[in-house]
């Protein structure tokens, strides 16, 4: 019945199932439990499916209950009686559990590989701005200056973080269920190592039972989408606020922008907020499957078909996402005059004066309370904490001197901060470097991680 089918869905990982199905039958053949020439015959056939699929797409309109079924009725026309060889060994229980973990680790390569991009996208914006200051903000309000390429690698970390993720994601699901049956495994000779190796997993299954029940994996990909979407959000929802007016900070591409319907001078940060708001979606994926698993008895059951579903979407809008911000971000214009405007105010100079009578032997306490009590006054006063002098500094404590006048310059808070991983230039410039070596690494890496389907 309609209800119950599941092949409209399945159709989206027939490169992985006819992949399974092709390893599974050259081992039958390799372990002499079928023909030779009738596994090179079956073989021959799903690699005639797999060639009409990727031209003419999957038929899911011929009544077929789902990929498996539909698999095994094409090949029954295209072999004849050898095509009933493909259900030895086998269940759709280990069958199905191996198709779509194969499909997680592709998506999870490819949210890497797009991951990587915008990393690289806003390591390449932060060599592009030089000395550029922005305000570094807690509470969203201004604290002390940063270079604005420090403030872009905060949101490339962000971005290595999940690459490693995904890195997790892919080693997490590199157990091969076939071989499971449908939980209690087979009493064939099999050779499940060989299937491993053709399939590009790592490991072959400790345990039949939690192999065809096991959906951690898919539980980890949603994990992994759903921290993705937070990070992009924070990275969007920063765009929006410097792209309103009171900040002005960056002017949106028109590419990534839209209009108003009703006030002709709008620029709405249309795909920011989109970006922004698909995080929630992304969380609700992970928290709803999580609730199907919930209780959820060993080994198999029908409830673990809803896994499709919450991956699909949840691949589907990170790379959206991905996408979207990775051109954003290369294509975002800076107003570096605005950014070190708004990184002068707030008194962002006090830490800088308290250090400076830290320096002198004033304990950290007191000097801190004497700046706070400066800036209060100057506050009262409708001063800015630009506008002291020398004879203001002193009047609050002795040990100022005309050096302290110097730390009032936004640049020059920016420069004195050399400590590792700091936003001073030297370190700065020393992060984008580390930077770009460890992308040049990782698509390496990415690249290494690239399925190779049997299916030529």
């Amino acid at each position: 019945m309609a209800f119950t089918s599941s092949l409209g869905r399945d159709a989206r990982f027939w490169r992985e199932e006819l992949a399974v199905a092709v390893a599974h039958v050259e081992m039958l053949g390799r372990c002499g439990i079928v023909d030779p020439a009738e596994s090179e015959s079956v073989v021959a056939g799903l690699r005639g499916i797999a060639a009409d699929f990727a031209a003419n797409g999957v038929p899911v309109d011929g009544g077929d209950e789902d990929i498996h079924a539909l698999v095994e009725r094409l090949l029954g026309e295209a072999v004849g009686p050898s095509a009933g060889h493909l259900r030895t060994a086998r269940s759709r229980n280990d069958q199905v559990a191996t198709a779509f973990k194969l499909y997680v680790r592709r998506a999870t390569t490819d949210i890497w590989a797009a991951s990587l991009d915008l990393f690289e996208a806003l390591v390449g914006r932060a060599g592009e701005q030089g000395d550029t200051i922005a305000p570094g903000m807690t509470h969203l309000q201004v604290g002390q200056p940063i270079l604005l390429a420090h403030h872009l690698l905060a949101h490339a970390e962000a971005l290595r973080r999940v690459c490693r993720r995904c890195a997790f994601g892919l080693d997490s699901a590199s157990e091969l269920p076939l071989g499971a049956g449908a939980m209690a495994g087979t009493s064939f000779p099999i050779d499940p190592e060989y299937v491993a190796r053709r399939l590009g997993f790592r490991r072959t299954c400790n345990n039949s039972v939690d192999a065809v029940a096991n959906r951690d994996f898919v539980v980890e990909f949603l994990q992994l989408c759903s921290l993705a979407a937070v990070n992009l959000s924070r990275l969007a929802e920063e765009i929006v606020i410097w792209a309103s007016q009171p900040f002005a900070a960056v002017v949106l591409p028109d590419a990534w922008a839209t209009g108003s319907s009703i006030m002709p001078q709008k620029k709405n940060p249309d795909v920011a907020e989109l970006v922004r708001g698909r995080a929630g979606t992304a969380i609700g994926r992970l928290a709803g499957f999580q609730a199907t698993l919930k209780s959820l008895p060993l080994a198999y059951n029908l409830d673990l078909q809803e896994d499709k579903q919450a991956v699909y979407g949840a691949e589907d809008d990170t790379l959206a996402g991905l996408l979207a911000m990775t051109g954003l971000v290369a294509n975002l214009h800076f107003r570096s005059d605005r950014l070190a405007e708004i990184a002068a105010m707030g008194a962002s100079a006090a830490t800088d004066l308290a250090d400076f009578l830290v320096g002198k032997g004033v304990p950290f306490d007191r000097a801190h309370s004497a700046v706070g009590a400066l800036v209060a006054e100057l506050e009262r006063q409708g001063r800015d904490l630009a506008s002291v002098d020398l004879k203001t500094l002193r009047s609050i404590d002795q040990n100022f001197d005309e050096r302290a006048l110097e730390r009032l310059d936004p640049g020059w808070a920016v420069r004195a901060r050399t400590s590792p991983g700091g936003t001073a230039p030297v370190q700065v410039r020393a992060q984008v470097e580390s930077a770009q070596s460890w992308a040049g690494s990782e698509r390496q890496r990415v690249q290494a991680a690239l399925p190779n389907l049997p299916l030529d």
